[in-house]
């Protein structure tokens, strides 16, 4: 959300506003971390740069997975849209030409059903 923005359509939500105090409170519990350490009083630089550098290790695990899961073979991604098409053909043979499906895909069922769909999300 801080790159790429809030969305025109939907309007501003109140909960859309804690995206912006994330680096705060993220700077809050890491300072709460280093009073808890320092309280210990280890006096060993090793084991403090060992303690700080194990922290953004821990810190940095969600971002390298999913930079490696971008590096790696397309084929272990998902695929999106979520639908198959052979199975959404069925439905060709389950309604009439007078008939009209609700679907949250509703794109999908009037190409590859040939039938008529109404989006059955609600906005």
């Amino acid at each position: 959300m801080g790159v790429f923005g809030f969305s025109e359509r939907a309007g501003l939500h109140a909960n859309d506003l804690h995206v912006l105090f994330v680096p705060i409170m993220s700077f809050y519990g890491l300072a709460l971390v280093l009073v808890m350490w320092s309280r210990l009083q280890i006096s060993a630089r090793f084991i403090w740069l060992g303690f700080v550098t194990a922290l953004y290790l821990v810190s940095a695990l969600p971002f390298i997975d999913q930079l490696l899961e971008l590096l790696g073979p397309p084929g272990s991604r998902v695929a999106w849209p979520p639908y198959i098409p052979p199975y959404i053909a069925i439905m060709n043979g389950w309604t009439t030409e007078k008939e009209i499906i609700a679907s949250d895909m509703p794109w999908a069922v009037a190409w590859y059903a040939d039938r008529k769909s109404l989006c059955s999300r609600s906005r």
